[in-house]
């Protein structure tokens, strides 16, 4: 299967929304994963739920936590297994890619878009079809 310039776009766009979420959280709390927030918001350090400094939403919750952007259209990232970093698995592009397009791409080409992104560096992965948040500025 093929992809158009404008979906390959369209599915790079919400991976570096994730991707932007998780150096805003990183930033607001000086945490180097999702298991490191979840495990400050278990020991009362920061609240569950809140607004980062520069106004945005979010939520921890279970292993992960959501950063919902201006345009209310959220970012979901989990712990990954160990704990070592944030992952996100196709579904989670898929969520913010049916915000915004008319026609919403399947699960197989965001999947091609994510290992594309993994083979230059830019993801890695951790478990089946999960991938891993590669940050060099966190961290």
């Amino acid at each position: 299967m093929t992809m158009d310039d404008a979906v390959v776009a369209d599915i790079s766009g919400a991976i570096d929304r994730l991707l932007g979420a998780r150096r805003l959280v990183a930033d607001a709390f000086g945490v180097t994963s999702a298991s490191g927030l979840v495990r400050r918001v278990r020991d009362g350090e920061i609240p569950r739920h809140g607004r980062l400094p520069n106004g945005m939403e979010y939520l921890v919750h279970g292993i992960g936590y959501t950063v919902v952007y201006n345009d209310g259209r959220g970012a979901h990232l989990d712990a990954c297994d160990g704990g070592a970093g944030d992952c996100f698995k196709a579904y989670d592009v898929r969520q913010i890619l049916q915000d915004i397009c008319v026609q919403v791409p399947s699960l197989e080409l965001i999947r091609q878009v994510c290992d594309d992104w993994v083979a230059r560096g830019r993801l890695g992965t951790s478990g089946e079809a999960t991938y891993m948040v590669v940050d060099p500025e966190v961290g």
